[in-house]
């Protein structure tokens, strides 16, 4: 073999190792204010997620169904504790989201979870969470201001 050939199966050897490095995600790249992305019909647009860097979040507005209520016709509002969690693979990390106050709603049990996956890139991460069956691609994104 030549050495350019080397050196090119090198350098695409590095890049699929990097390339196919999980994400870190960290508190710092999911602060802020969060909204359902427009002209989604599987929620109502007026939903925010506000997210503090220490933990701590708001949820105003948003559908049952985010709390896996399947019920489309109640907004609720509450505030709680919110962290980065790794499921069983490297790759399938998801924010959950833990309340300790709802309104809108009643709950029998508090404190109540529900998580959001996330994708996308470092810079632009998306939150989102699937209504009835993953297959059928009907999901909920929330994306930063």
């Amino acid at each position: 073999m030549n050495r350019k050939r080397i050196c090119s199966t090198v350098v695409g050897a590095t890049l699929l190792i990097v390339g196919c490095e999980p994400k870190r995600w960290t508190n710092d790249q999911f602060e802020g204010t969060w909204h359902v992305e427009a002209n989604n019909p599987n929620a109502t647009t007026g939903a925010t997620l506000t997210l503090t860097r220490d933990g701590k979040f708001v949820a105003t507005s948003v559908p049952a169904t985010f709390l896996g209520i399947n019920d489309g016709k109640h907004m609720l509002s509450g505030t709680g504790t919110w962290s980065i969690i790794q499921l069983d693979s490297a790759y399938d990390k998801r924010m959950q989201f833990t309340f300790t106050k709802v309104e809108g709603i009643t709950l029998q049990n508090l404190p109540w979870g529900a998580q959001l996956l996330i994708q996308g890139s470092n810079k632009t991460p998306q939150l989102f969470y699937y209504v009835g069956d993953p297959d059928d691609g009907r999901k909920v994104v929330f994306r930063r201001e």
